[in-house]
């Protein structure tokens, strides 16, 4: 029996800095502590987290993937480490016409 997928989203219309991005992700995944680093990311994801995951990065814009390149490479390693139970989704923000 394959364990379910969780989805976790980051809306990065509200995420401006690498510790709001941490902030949330201690959140999400109701970490007691973390390091708010990419190499304590790096063991959240290869070991402090269930898996598997899904990590939605929503409303990104290429600034932010410039501002957060360390935080999608770790995010990255760790999808390569462990393919198919870490999946990171880049997920581009769009403008919509009224």
């Amino acid at each position: 029996m394959t364990p379910d997928i969780s989805i976790m989203r980051f809306d990065f219309r509200t995420i401006r800095t690498t510790d709001d991005f941490y902030q949330q992700f201690s959140d999400k995944f109701q970490l007691p502590y973390f390091g708010c680093n990419t190499d304590a990311l790096w063991d959240m994801l290869t070991g402090g987290i269930d898996l598997p995951v899904i990590l939605a990065f929503e409303h990104i814009t290429a600034r932010q993937r410039r501002l957060f390149s360390a935080i999608i490479g770790t995010c990255r390693d760790a999808e390569e480490e462990w393919p198919g139970d870490i999946q990171l989704v880049l997920t581009p923000l769009t403008m919509t016409a009224d």
